[in-house]
């Protein structure tokens, strides 16, 4: 089973390389000292990828945790983005 699921990782893979957009996940590179608690700024790392950008259906769109502006992205996965990251589209 594993074989067929890679199967379709690098299929869904080659479609979102050949038909996305390129994008970056910019990341944070602050940090903070577990010990004393005092934060450390650093550069920001930005991570290329490709994607999908779309619009949610509208039967997901509830108002609250899923709003009419709100949009979806669909990513390759050679990245696995953080909860602080943020996307940033290649114009």
């Amino acid at each position: 089973m594993s074989g067929f699921y890679a199967g379709l990782a690098a299929t869904a893979t080659r479609l979102i390389k050949k038909y996305g957009k390129t994008m970056y996940i910019v990341r944070s590179g602050d940090s903070v000292d577990p010990v004393t608690g005092v934060e450390t700024t650093g550069s920001n790392m930005n991570h290329k990828l490709s994607g999908i950008l779309q619009n949610y259906p509208d039967n997901l769109v509830d108002g609250t945790r899923i709003k009419a502006s709100d949009r979806l992205i669909i990513i390759d996965g050679q990245t696995i983005p953080l909860l602080d990251d943020k996307i940033k589209l290649e114009s």
